[in-house]
């Protein structure tokens, strides 16, 4: 781990894969490519509905370990 001052002052410890990542991204689209994006997902339901959780629930009697 790495430990790196970030512009406001605070201390945050990132991995060398972090690091590497953060360069490639960087690399390819300057320093947009380190702005966050937003998700794919947004506005969308990510609970399960009552058949997944019937499925889930029979599995689980099924196969108990």
């Amino acid at each position: 781990m790495h430990e790196i001052e970030w512009p406001d002052g605070i201390k945050r410890k990132a991995s060398g894969e972090t690091l590497k990542t953060w360069l490639h991204h960087y690399r390819a689209e300057g320093i947009d490519g380190l702005v966050s994006k937003s998700r794919l997902d947004v506005g969308c339901v990510r609970k399960h509905n009552d058949h997944h959780k019937e499925f889930i629930h029979h599995l689980m009697k099924e196969f108990p370990k």
